[in-house]
């Protein structure tokens, strides 16, 4: 099982071997990210630039710890979630300092408390706690059952 731990900001210029990496991971389509932490997730936003700001909140109502979510990637995302610090408290945003590596819908991205984890759904569906029975499905998927 490999997993990748992926932590940063989103403050700051992308440095050029970043830029590389952005034109290199353009997949298009749903993956799961699954909130570890323990903390609600008040939002999730996806953005191309390093800095989230202006991008919209991808949940229509916070995240509980230990559910999972299916979001949609546009190209080489990144991806930030803000959530209370302490209960009571300030806002905290946590960014993946790069986009998300994704190359299929079978992609999970775990949140913990001050990171992230990029994993597939295999490795990920047989732990304790994993809410989802099946990954997310695809357009294709949906218009095979309409036939």
């Amino acid at each position: 099982m490999l997993f990748v731990l992926v932590t940063g900001c989103a403050a700051g210029d992308s440095a050029p071997s970043d830029r590389m990496m952005e034109l290199d991971m353009e997949y298009q389509g749903p993956i799961t990210l699954w909130n570890r932490s323990q903390f609600p997730l008040d939002q999730v936003r996806v953005h191309r630039l390093p800095s989230y700001a202006g991008a919209p909140n991808r949940l229509s109502a916070p995240l509980a710890p230990g559910a999972a979510v299916v979001i949609e990637l546009s190209g080489a995302n990144r991806v930030t979630i803000i959530r209370g610090k302490v209960e009571g408290g300030r806002e905290w945003a946590i960014s993946t300092p790069r986009p998300v590596s994704a190359t299929s819908h079978l992609f999970v991205l775990v949140v913990f408390d001050d990171g992230f984890l990029e994993a597939s759904f295999d490795e990920v569906s047989a732990l304790d706690g994993f809410p989802l029975e099946a990954p997310p499905r695809l357009p294709e998927d949906d218009a095979s059952d309409d036939a």
